[in-house]
């Protein structure tokens, strides 16, 4: 999976390219190009399309899967793409169906970045919904390569309508001095984040339908299915 930090790289880079002329916006596209995901922030089912590099009146080429049709309609009638202005979907005679705003410390939002409804992001391997706030109670296993697992309590989010205010997390097992210090889970965009104290933080991604990956890779997050959890 592209990561998420590299994508938005790469799609800043785009806007600049722009400016570079014919040549420096082909080699743009031609990375830009290939699957992504429309993801609807409410936690409906994401929206695939795909971006080609044959030309479309405005830029190139796009199609959409059909299950946009019900959970974002405005991009079930993309035939084509453009990364000038944002990265935008157009009809097929050029016009603007959806953009894409972005910034230095957000993911591409539709219809803005301060008033997202929708995320754009590279196609993640059996990815299918955005887990929302109320999903996340329950413990959570964090796996790592060489490591005895941790399970970590989180706590009912404080406020449905903020994700950002989140939930506690309490300690069930653990022996990662790193992940044993959080106490605060929240939301960020399409990130999950682990806080604790001195600024502590963890962020996480998703890594597929019901799994996440830390920003470095280490981590792995799960469900946690131990008899426990069951009760």
């Amino acid at each position: 999976m592209i990561r998420l930090a590299a994508m938005l790289a790469l799609v800043l880079a785009a806007g600049a390219a722009a400016q570079d002329g014919e040549n420096g916006s082909l080699a743009m596209a031609a990375d830009l190009a290939g699957d992504w995901q429309i993801v609807p922030v409410d936690g409906s089912p994401a929206c695939p399309v795909t971006f080609t590099l044959a030309p479309a009146r405005g830029g190139w080429q796009a199609s959409a899967g059909a299950s946009c049709a019900n959970y974002v309609p405005a991009a079930a009638k993309a035939a084509g793409w453009t990364f000038e202005d944002g990265v935008r979907l157009l009809d097929d005679k050029g016009a603007t169906l959806m953009r894409f705003e972005e910034d230095e410390t957000a993911l591409p939002a539709s219809p803005s970045v301060a008033a997202p409804q929708f995320y754009l992001v590279p196609a993640i391997k059996s990815f299918e919904r955005l887990r929302q706030p109320g999903e996340w109670e329950g413990p959570w296993q964090f796996s790592a390569k060489g490591q005895k697992p941790c399970i970590l309590q989180f706590g009912p989010p404080a406020n449905l309508t903020a994700p950002r205010e989140g939930g506690r997390v309490t300690v069930r097992k653990c022996r990662s001095k790193a992940l044993a210090r959080v106490n605060r889970w929240y939301m960020e965009g399409m990130r999950l984040l682990l806080a604790g104290p001195d600024d502590a933080q963890i962020a996480f991604v998703p890594d597929g339908a019901e799994t996440h990956r830390s920003d470095d890779g280490r981590w792995q997050l799960g469900h946690w299915y131990g008899s426990a959890a069951r009760r």
